[in-house]
């Protein structure tokens, strides 16, 4: 994952966040699957057992992969004092 503030602020310090965008570089994937990546902006969120489609998710993404890696560029920010998590599976998951 890279984010558009290359310099991040030590809010630790007293620096003010700021909000960010993600870009996500999916690998590893198979031409014409289709898969989903989920967004969760809280680890009380993101699910234990890995059922994320029923999950508490703050977005999603579905796309069709046309080769083996995907750039997924978030519209939604990141804001820098807080934690943002992202998982890419298969669509529709397997039973």
């Amino acid at each position: 994952m890279y984010v558009s503030y290359i310099d991040e602020p030590n809010i630790r310090n007293g620096e003010n966040a700021v909000f960010m965008y993600g870009t996500l570089e999916i690998a590893n994937l198979t031409v014409g699957n289709t898969y989903v990546t989920f967004r969760y902006d809280s680890l009380n969120d993101y699910p234990k057992d890995g059922n994320y489609s029923t999950s508490n998710y703050t977005s999603t993404n579905l796309f069709t992969a046309s080769k083996t890696s995907y750039v997924y560029v978030d519209p939604k920010t990141i804001n820098s004092s807080g934690c943002t998590y992202y998982v890419t599976t298969d669509w529709p998951p397997p039973s």
